[in-house]
C-alpha cells in the first residue's frame, strides 16, 4: 500500500506498472470487481485507485482508462472514501491472497 498521492501523480506512477489496474467507480455498470478477480489469476502486482468523497468525475475515469485502469463496480454499495481502500485490499486479498489452509 502506497502513500496518498495526487490523481495525476498516481496515473503517472502507474503508467508502466505491470499487473491489473482498477479504479473503483460507482457508476460502472459493465465490469464488477468480483468477476475481474475471478477471471484473472493472482498477479505479482495489483494497482487500485479509490476516489475522494463524492467519487471520480467522468473525465477522471477517462484519463485513468488512458493510463490502463479498468473501471470496476463493487455493486450497489457506495463506499466511504476513508474505508474504500481497506475494502479494496480486503477483497483482493480474499480472492488472491493467502487466506486458505496450506
Amino acid at each position: 500500500i502506497g502513500f496518498p498521492v495526487s490523481f495525476e501523480e498516481q496515473l503517472n506512477l502507474a503508467g508502466n506498472a505491470s499487473g491489473p489496474k482498477v479504479i473503483l467507480w460507482e457508476k460502472e455498470n459493465a465490469q464488477d470487481l468480483k468477476t475481474l478477480l475471478k477471471d484473472q489469476g493472482p498477479p505479482r502486482r495489483f494497482t487500485g485507485l479509490v476516489g475522494p468523497e463524492g467519487g471520480f468525475t467522468a473525465e477522471e475515469i477517462t484519463r485513468a482508462q488512458h493510463a490502463g485502469f479498468v473501471p470496476v463496480s463493487v455493486g450497489s454499495r457506495i463506499l466511504r472514501a476513508e474505508t474504500a481502500a481497506m475494502v479494496l485490499v480486503t477483497l483482493v486479498q480474499y480472492e488472491w491472497g493467502d487466506l486458505q489452509l496450506l
